[in-house]
């Protein structure tokens, strides 16, 4: 039996807040809380804990077009947004957050991307996966992946496990774990999260 999630629902207008948190208690995987404010969440976060923090309009009063989103817990957020700047997010992207989850999608769509980042993955919409693609064909530092290391890693941003890459492939779950670690040593990494940030800095460049 897998352990419970510790799901803390944070910013936003209140009644977004609680909207999304009763949505996600429907779930028996998570074990849901709410902060008004990012900001009270005590850090740092337990091992199985995401945070699932609100960039909205009313969030704070403001339009987060108006303010920075400054996302807490790291590789723990997962940021909602439907306004949220593309340069914006691509920062926040690089500063290794969890990932970005569009307002649009679903509730299942959600709770994969919680399962994702609490298992030291990443959730990343469509449009950041193709920028992660374009920077592996487009870097010079990238230019020495395979297609299959283009694939894996394309999965990895969308947050599947290795178990489900290996069906998506048609491969083996040894085949993917031995292309991700050839990832690893291409990239200089250790860990999902760092592969996917250090293919968005070769494409965006430093800070």
């Amino acid at each position: 039996m897998n352990p419970m999630i510790q799901v803390i629902v944070a910013g936003g207008a209140k009644l977004y807040r609680e909207a999304i948190a009763a949505a996600l208690r429907s779930n028996a995987d998570f074990t849901v809380s709410t902060a008004a404010s990012p900001g009270k969440i005590v850090l740092p976060l337990p091992a199985d804990t995401v945070v699932v923090q609100l960039c909205s309009p009313g969030a704070d009063g403001m339009d987060p077009r108006e303010q920075k989103c400054i996302p807490v817990g790291g590789s723990r957020c997962l940021l909602i947004s439907c306004t949220l700047p593309r340069h914006e997010a691509l920062h926040l992207l690089r500063q290794e957050i969890g990932g970005i989850f569009w307002l649009e999608n679903s509730l299942s769509d959600l709770s994969k991307a919680i399962h994702a980042i609490a298992s030291g993955g990443k959730w990343l919409d469509g449009e950041y996966i193709q920028i992660l693609v374009a920077a592996l064909n487009g870097a010079d530092k990238g230019s020495g992946f395979s297609a299959r290391e283009r694939d894996v890693l394309g999965f990895v941003a969308d947050g599947m496990t290795n178990k489900e890459i290996a069906t998506r492939l048609g491969i083996s779950e040894s085949a993917v774990k031995a292309t991700l670690q050839r990832l690893f040593q291409k990239a200089g990494v250790r860990t999902r999260s760092q592969l996917v940030r250090t293919v968005l800095e070769w494409r965006l460049g430093s800070p």
